[in-house]
């Protein structure tokens, strides 16, 4: 059986989020479950190298320490690693693909990103009782919809 997921999402950017996951995953090891967190895809200027040698959120890292995991590639398969406002490094897997902007990501490489996703949720699943899912600024971030162009 999958381990069942929680999504915890903000309205906004800066809405804490994160410091609430990184509580409960806290939380949660110390009572002895099993948990782990996950972020699909995190927008940051800040990365983590893994012992793999492989890119992820520097948050995503800090979260599976409150868990009292180590961190993986599978707490974070998808990194936008800011260059600039406008520019960021398409990190997928761990190892950077080149330089974007957000409607290149949104228009070329969504399809691409969410087989790692899949993949990563799908590892995920099956080693923990619960996964932690920080959601990305809010449940609508203008600049990853889809618009008719």
């Amino acid at each position: 059986m999958a381990a069942p997921s929680i999504l915890l999402t903000g309205t906004t950017f800066r809405s804490g989020t994160t410091t609430i996951l990184t509580g409960l995953c806290r939380s949660l090891a110390q009572q002895g479950q099993r948990v782990t967190p996950f972020q699909a895809q995190a927008l940051t200027d800040r990365s983590y190298l893994t012992p793999q040698g492989l890119q992820i959120g520097y948050v995503q890292a800090m979260q599976a320490w409150a868990a009292g995991i180590a961190p993986r590639l599978e707490h974070n398969p998808v990194l936008l690693h800011r260059r600039s406002h406008y520019a960021f490094d398409l990190i997928l897997g761990g190892k950077v693909q080149g330089e974007i902007s957000l409607e290149d990501y949104r228009d070329q490489h969504l399809l691409q990103s969410q087989r790692f996703i899949d993949l990563a949720l799908e590892r995920l699943k099956g080693e923990y009782a619960l996964l932690l899912c920080e959601g990305l600024g809010n449940p609508a971030i203008p600049d990853l919809i889809v618009t008719g162009k």
